[in-house]
């Protein structure tokens, strides 16, 4: 994996985001203000296209890469260990589009881009499928049990939404004010600490 394959997926990354922001403004593909929501602005919701978009372009210069693996860290440093250098071809490159991604996100006065509900998704489905499909077989990079490890908190997580907001006759389904980061907020820490 080359300096230039992943400088080109940030930057591919990072010119993809401020192409669509303009377009999602028009569409409208934005989040707006208001009710639990902690932004004062209307704000464009695709940052996980912008994502897609730099790994997608990336992977198109790198032979069968797309056909055998799909996406972060910890997997790209198994990856190395194993020797596996197409899998961290595919992590480092989405990682450094999910990095341009961030410079967006992040909170130095607001974010100016959000993932939404797709690329939110689809971020994690390429995590739980690495993490699934690399702890398993003959060839697999890593013990099973360490993907339960990675995976627990989000699983209990959504186990406890899917129990505890219909004992209160609250949808699943819905949004709402009892995710983690509400709770940190009315603990205290402001929104950059949340982020």
């Amino acid at each position: 994996m080359s300096f230039f394959n992943l400088f080109s997926s940030f930057i591919v990354t990072t010119l993809s985001l401020y192409a669509l922001k303009p377009v999602a403004n028009k569409v409208p593909l934005v989040d707006f203000p208001g009710g639990r929501k902690t932004h004062d602005r209307a704000t464009p919701i695709v940052g996980g296209l912008g994502i897609y978009l730099g790994t997608f372009s990336m992977c198109l210069f790198i032979p069968n890469i797309l056909s055998q693996y799909g996406a972060l860290g910890f997997i790209g440093a198994s990856a190395v260990v194993a020797g596996d250098l197409e899998l961290y071809g595919l992590v480092s490159i989405l990682g450094c589009a999910v990095a341009a991604f961030l410079t967006m996100n992040f909170r130095l006065l607001c974010a100016m881009i959000y993932p939404g509900d797709t690329g939110s998704t689809m971020l994690e489905f390429m995590l739980a499928w690495l993490l699934i499909s690399n702890s398993q077989g003959s060839s697999s990079t890593f013990s099973p049990v360490i993907t339960l490890r990675f995976l627990a908190i989000p699983l209990f997580y959504a186990v406890y939404l899917l129990i505890f907001r219909p004992l209160r006759k609250i949808s699943p389904f819905i949004p709402g004010i009892d995710h983690i980061h509400h709770k940190l907020i009315r603990k205290g820490l402001n929104i950059k600490q949340t982020v």
